[in-house]
């Protein structure tokens, strides 16, 4: 039951870190190709919350299993608040990559409409 105590404020602690991507990325409003999208087109967001995640469940998850050798209920708590970073982040990320994904389409559907399209980085070619 102590273990629990400490496992909720630690578990909200590092789940209230993530959301990079979720709160940055912009997909787009209007998806019908009339009207110029305002969007996020970039990935950098969703790759920073992969890589916390990622460094910030694994601490979590060899320290608790570390700790859990000499005090289970602390070591466990440590270890599931490891897991939840990870689902945390993950899931924020793959938010994140959804958001780009349709940025780009609606971008693409606009271009096949405009008389003028946007240039993307995906379109510019390199000289």
């Amino acid at each position: 039951m102590r273990g629990m105590k400490r496992l909720i404020p630690a578990a909200g602690a590092l789940v209230s870190m993530t959301g990079c991507a979720l709160m940055t990325i912009r997909g787009p409003e209007d998806t019908s190709g009339r009207t110029r999208p305002v969007c996020t087109t970039s990935h950098r967001a969703a790759q920073l919350d992969i890589g916390a995640g990622t460094a910030t469940g694994l601490v979590g998850i060899v320290a608790g299993i570390k700790v859990a050798d000499d005090h289970e209920p602390l070591g466990n708590s440590i270890l599931v608040a490891g897991l939840l970073a990870i689902a945390g982040f993950y899931a924020s990320a793959s938010i994140g990559y959804v958001r780009t994904k349709r940025c780009k389409e609606a971008i693409g559907e606009y271009n096949f409409r405009a008389p003028d399209p946007i240039e993307t980085d995906d379109d510019a070619t390199d000289n």
